[in-house]
C-alpha cells in the first residue's frame, strides 16, 4: 500500500488492482489505516473551506490582471 492513502500506483493494470483489493480484504487493519489516510488527504485538499479559499485566490489574481 502507498503511504498517501491510495492503494494503487498503476491504474492501468487490472491484475494489480485485484491484488490490492484482495490484500485489503485479507487485512482489515491495513484497509482501515488506508481509509483514514485517504480521508485525511481528501479533507486537507478538497474541503469546502480549502476550495473556497483557492477560488478566492484565483478570482483575486484575475482581478489584479484586469486592472
Amino acid at each position: 500500500m502507498l503511504g498517501n492513502g491510495f492503494a494503487l500506483d498503476d491504474y492501468a493494470n487490472p491484475d494489480a488492482f485485484a491484488e490490492k483489493i484482495n490484500y485489503l480484504l485479507d487485512n482489515p487493519e491495513a484497509a482501515s489505516e488506508l481509509g483514514k489516510t485517504g480521508r485525511k488527504y481528501a479533507v486537507e485538499r478538497y474541503s469546502w473551506e480549502r476550495v473556497a479559499n483557492d477560488l478566492l485566490r484565483l478570482f483575486d489574481g484575475i482581478k489584479r490582471v484586469k486592472q
